[in-house]
């Protein structure tokens, strides 16, 4: 069933509604009356107007074929996917100076089972969309006061034998979630793919977020709901700003493994399996190696581009060139984080990295 939006206004005002009504606990029988969602991706840096909605026209049209409808002035995009429909704020990022054409929200009232298969077949058909690989291990002291529950999903895939080990925790006030987490933590790999807020208190706003950038959310104030992703989305952003600043120094980032996850297998059959798979949309046809060492030029499927990767016993350096999209550091570490080592941090800066090196990793 076809809703009548034409607005960005309209639009906002009905998930208003939805998100009341969906906090009382009613339910609905066709696919646009579930709980609201949103979906953040990304798309490349250094868009102009122009380009972004050339782009957006492209993808969803020939890797979709999707039917597109403007209003406002542009401001809001019809996007129908078969039965399905979803709608783009093209300009709700637009204050914000390394988010703006780079990441756009795509808002839907469908079932999540029907809407994530369709944004999954979008990122792996397209070339120019990606998620947006958010890191929920790292502290964020503005939002964790309000946390009440995690979820945590480690496949494990490049390591040998290790089991799936995947968990939820969930409470009805934070304080109680925080006594929990504490206890259970420490026992457990944990890879925090979904988290869940109370803002204000529990018949306010509730969001579930998802470390891909999909959020669901319900409850009073649909301006919470806002505020929420654009302060992810400006951190996110910001932080791939700097990643690409880099490039320009010829310096690169790292992802260091925890001590316990140090390779104890040759670097280079790691680096193999990192090139063996499609998700992580880069491809390397050579890959030199030593005992200690692995090194590969990878062409960067996402928007175009070339990274070099090296691997060592403790971690990884990523450069990328000038024009690659850093966001593709984002989608390594969120593998590596699932299907090997859950306690992996980025580091953005190489003295930061070296200080660690000298006093916590020592090899014979």
């Amino acid at each position: 069933m076809k809703l009548e939006i034409n607005t960005r206004e309209q639009l906002y005002e009905i998930i208003n509604e939805k998100m009341v009504k969906s906090l009382k606990g009613r339910r609905y029988e066709n696919l646009e009356s579930a709980i609201p969602k949103v979906y953040v991706l990304e798309t490349s840096s250094n868009l102009n107007e122009n380009i972004f909605f050339d782009y957006m026209k492209k993808e969803f049209v020939n890797r979709m074929d999707a039917n597109l409808s403007y209003f406002d002035d542009n401001e809001l995009i019809e996007i129908k996917i078969g039965d399905t429909y979803f709608y783009a704020d093209p300009y709700l990022f637009y204050d914000l100076e390394n988010a703006r054409f780079r990441f756009v929200p795509i808002f839907t009232l469908a079932h999540s089972q029907v809407s994530d298969s369709i944004i999954g077949s979008l990122i792996k058909k397209s070339f120019f969309f990606d998620y947006q690989w958010l890191d929920f291990n790292e502290s964020d002291d503005e939002y964790d006061e309000f946390i009440v529950g995690i979820s945590s999903s480690f496949p494990g895939e490049l390591i040998a034998n290790e089991e799936n080990v995947s968990f939820s925790l969930e409470s009805n006030s934070s304080k109680a979630f925080i006594n929990n987490y504490k206890k259970i933590v420490k026992q457990l790999p944990l890879n925090k793919v979904k988290i869940k807020y109370f803002l204000s208190n529990p018949e306010s706003t509730h969001i579930i977020a998802y470390n891909n950038g999909k959020i669901t959310f319900y409850g009073n104030d649909f301006e919470e709901v806002k505020e929420f992703f654009k302060v992810k989305t400006k951190k996110y952003s910001d932080e791939l700003f700097e990643i690409e600043k880099l490039a320009y120094n010829y310096e690169g980032v790292y992802i260091i493994f925890d001590k316990e996850k140090k390779l104890k297998e040759k670097p280079e059959n790691f680096l193999k399996r990192l090139n063996d798979n499609n998700e992580l949309k880069v491809v390397s046809f050579q890959i030199f190696s030593d005992e200690d060492e692995a090194y590969g030029v990878f062409s960067d499927m996402h928007v175009g581009g070339s990274l070099a990767i090296n691997v060592y016993r403790f971690g990884l350096q990523i450069l990328i060139r000038p024009g690659t999209c850093s966001n593709t550091v984002k989608r390594i570490l969120n593998f590596i984080r699932k299907n090997y080592d859950p306690l992996c941090k980025l580091y953005i800066s190489e003295k930061e990295v070296f200080n660690i090196l000298d006093y916590d990793y020592k090899y014979e």
